[in-house]
């Protein structure tokens, strides 16, 4: 093969970069690559598209501006991933909350629940179609009946995590809705059937007894 020449060449490591850098250039041409639907466009604000065929993704370039990449043998977008699979591991769980935190919730982003930009897209945008977030949002206007949740999460544990959640002033409207609804969703919550509320005890009406007047007499 060619490249086996440049090994008793000066600059082995230069030379052959370039040539296989112009190798896959020309494999860009190849009917094989380019509809392999292994490509993906790096938008300029870090954002990536799905992966499709070359055509495809430079169309989208082209009119959102970004660069093309081949990710067959290496994802960024999927590294990526996996990198904020692991930093929301962190809330698989809910975490002890005291009763003043309960009562003044201050710092809860990144502790309680993730930062905004972290959160999967269901809950980011178009929250409100997001069962778990309409869930969370009845929760904060008007409370809610006791949950269940999956098993191994304590659910009293979990319903004062994100009471704590929806009380604090730290996050916005719809970072912290959005973020009570990923909770909901990692743990499973779901309204408890068995649950039934309690009736109201009906009051007695107290019947008012008029004062008999006394009879003057003439």
């Amino acid at each position: 093969m060619a490249w086996l020449g440049f090994i008793s060449k000066g600059g082995v490591t230069i030379r052959l970069f370039q040539f296989l850098v112009r190798q896959f250039d020309k494999l860009k041409e190849s009917p094989g690559l380019v509809k392999d639907g292994y490509w993906r466009v790096l938008y300029n604000d870090g954002e990536f598209s799905r992966t499709s065929t070359y055509d495809v993704a430079q169309s989208y370039a082209d009119a959102f501006g970004g660069e093309v990449i081949h990710t067959r043998f290496h994802d960024p977008c999927k590294l990526k991933e996996e990198a904020l699979m692991a930093a929301l591991s962190k809330y698989d769980k809910p975490q002890e909350v005291s009763d003043v935190d309960l009562a003044f919730p201050a710092k809860v982003v990144g502790v309680l629940i993730p930062k905004r930009e972290d959160l999967p897209d269901e809950f980011r945008k178009n929250y409100h179609h997001n069962e778990y977030c309409e869930m969370a949002q009845k929760w904060f206007f008007g409370g809610i009946d006791p949950l269940v949740f999956n098993e191994g999460i304590d659910a009293k544990m979990a319903m004062r995590h994100i009471q704590a959640c929806l009380g604090s002033f730290e996050p916005s409207h719809e970072e912290k809705i959005g973020g009570a609804g990923f909770l909901l969703s990692r743990w499973g919550a779901r309204v408890n059937p068995n649950w039934k509320k309690p009736e109201k005890p009906q009051k007695q009406q107290s019947k008012k007894k008029g004062k008999k007047g006394r009879r003057r007499g003439r």
